[in-house]
Parts: structure tokens; sequence; C-alpha cells
């Protein structure tokens, strides 16, 4: 029988009390020079590998969640032959003839179908949208759905000289060089520590 120091959320004291459930695990993770605490069960009914999938889902800020989401929605439409892909691509012909518009959104949100492919580009999506929305974007929402709008557009006016069909890829790129140049100095540590 363990015990453990819990914070009692109505009265903010603290209290001791036995352990009755399975033992947890604390990460601490340091972002701008504060700590953020965030606590895995391992072995709790409905968890996957010690994390609740609807409590991740839930944790991620919300560009970094509508994106995934529509992302997601976007995919399964098209694994369960809802829609099809040659209705999403980007195609300036039919968008400019056909007056087919949805075509400059629908690019960006389909990664192919639900292989190891589409599951890299999720994980890059989530993650470097998700850094950049909790680090250089914290508390400007606005400013990163400027940054990723802006992005869009100017990868929209060039996808016709390139003959690129589907942009997701290449704005989920933009976000992981965006991130990189902003925290060149986490590379530079990690060299130096294997020096």
């Amino acid at each position: 029988e363990f015990s453990c120091s819990v914070c009692c959320a109505s009265t903010g004291r603290e209290a001791w009390r036995p352990f009755e459930e399975p033992a947890r695990s604390v990460t601490v993770v340091w972002s701008k020079g504060r700590a953020v605490a965030s606590r895995m069960n391992a072995g709790r009914p409905g968890r996957v590998g010690g994390v609740d999938p609807l409590n991740w889902y839930n944790d991620i800020p919300i560009v970094s969640k509508v994106y995934l989401t529509l992302s997601f929605i976007t995919t399964a439409a098209c694994a369960l032959d809802l829609i099809s892909p040659f209705s999403l691509y980007f195609n300036y012909k039919l968008i400019v003839t056909k007056g087919q518009v949805w075509r400059l959104f629908t690019n960006f949100f389909f990664f192919g179908l639900f292989t190891i492919d589409f599951l890299f580009h999720m994980y890059f999506m989530v993650r470097y949208c998700r850094l950049l929305e909790e680090g250089s974007f914290r508390g400007k929402t606005a400013d990163l759905v400027f940054l990723l709008l802006f992005g869009a557009v100017i990868m929209t006016a060039m996808a016709p000289f390139i003959n690129i069909h589907f942009l997701g890829s290449s704005l989920t790129f933009m976000m992981v060089y965006i991130w990189s140049q902003r925290n060149q100095q986490i590379g530079r540590a990690s060299c130096r520590e294997r020096v």
C-alpha cells in the first residue's frame, strides 16, 4: 500500500490517502520556462498503451483538432466510397471553367486512404501544428490560422505550375519547417550532447 499527496480541488488543501488504483506516472514537460505536467494512468479500462484516446483528442488545441478532424472525416468518406478522391483534388481548369471552388479547400484535407502513409502524415500534422499552437502561437490562434491560410494561398497559386493535386502534405511540411526554424536551439542542444 502506497501513500500519495493529493490536492483536494474543493478545499485547495493537500490530503494523504492510500492508493486504491493502479500507479500513475507523471511526465513533466517544460515549455517556455514553466512546467506542464500530464498524467498517464497505465492499465485503466478504455486506455490504449496508458493513454485515453478521447482525453488525448480533447487535449489537442483547436486549430490542430479541426485540421485533424477534417482530414480524418475526408479520408473516411473516401474509404467508405461516399466521396471520390477525384472530386477532391486540385484542378485549376475545373475550378475556373466549372466553378468547382470546393477543390481549393478539399485538396488540403485528403492524405490518401487509411495506410501507414496516412498515419505518418497525421502524426506529423498533429505534432507540429500542436507544437506551433502551444509554443510560438500560444494565445495567438488567429495568427496561426492566418499563417496556414497564407501558406495555403501561396501553395494554391503555385500548384498549377508544378502539377501537384493534393496539397495537405505540403502544408504539413510547411508547419514542420516553420517549427524547426523557430526552434533551432533544440537541434543544436542535442548535437552538443552527443559530442
